[in-house]
């Protein structure tokens, strides 16, 4: 239960991040991606495996879209 809790927790965070950000959120995105990295160490792919990897997916995008405006930014400057 404490783990799709944090799970549920980390994706909010992730959606709070993206919705108005004037500098690149890098430390928030390696802090939700340590977490994930931190529940699965703790069982969450055996508890939770749907929540891990929905998670996962979800750090991974956000890394993606932050290096993707990173570089749009970089263009239009």
């Amino acid at each position: 239960m404490a783990v799709i809790v944090r799970f549920r927790a980390i994706v909010l965070g992730l959606a709070i991040i993206f919705t108005g950000c004037s500098a690149p959120p890098n430390a928030d995105v390696d802090a939700a991606k340590t977490a994930v990295d931190k529940a699965a160490t703790e069982g969450a792919d055996r508890y939770a495996p749907e929540s891990l990897e929905v998670c996962s997916s979800c750090a991974d995008r956000a890394r993606r879209r932050v290096e993707h405006s990173t570089e749009q930014m970089g263009e239009i400057v």
